[in-house]
């Protein structure tokens, strides 16, 4: 089974390349629109997570959990249960 701790680990290291930032320089419970990620950014992203997933994903995911703590819950119980949560 995925932890949300581990989830978050493989995050953290996407975002701070898509966003050219340290990785040291994300923030779990910031939200993504305050470091400026862009629409196009975050649809290639949920395309990243679909394939570490191997799971279709809604190109609205980042909308719809917009840190990297609830993102990483959201796609745990996913990637766990198999079902969607909101």
């Amino acid at each position: 089974m995925l932890t949300k701790d581990e989830m978050q680990k493989e995050l953290i290291p996407k975002f701070a390349e898509e966003l050219g930032l340290e990785e040291r320089g994300i923030d779990i419970k910031k939200d993504f629109n305050e470091y400026g990620l862009s629409s196009v950014t975050a649809v290639g992203l949920v395309g990243e997570l679909e394939e570490l997933l191997r799971q279709e994903l809604s190109p609205t995911l980042i909308l719809e959990h917009p840190t990297i703590e609830s993102l990483a819950q959201y796609l745990t119980d996913k990637a766990n249960n198999g079902i969607e949560k909101d």
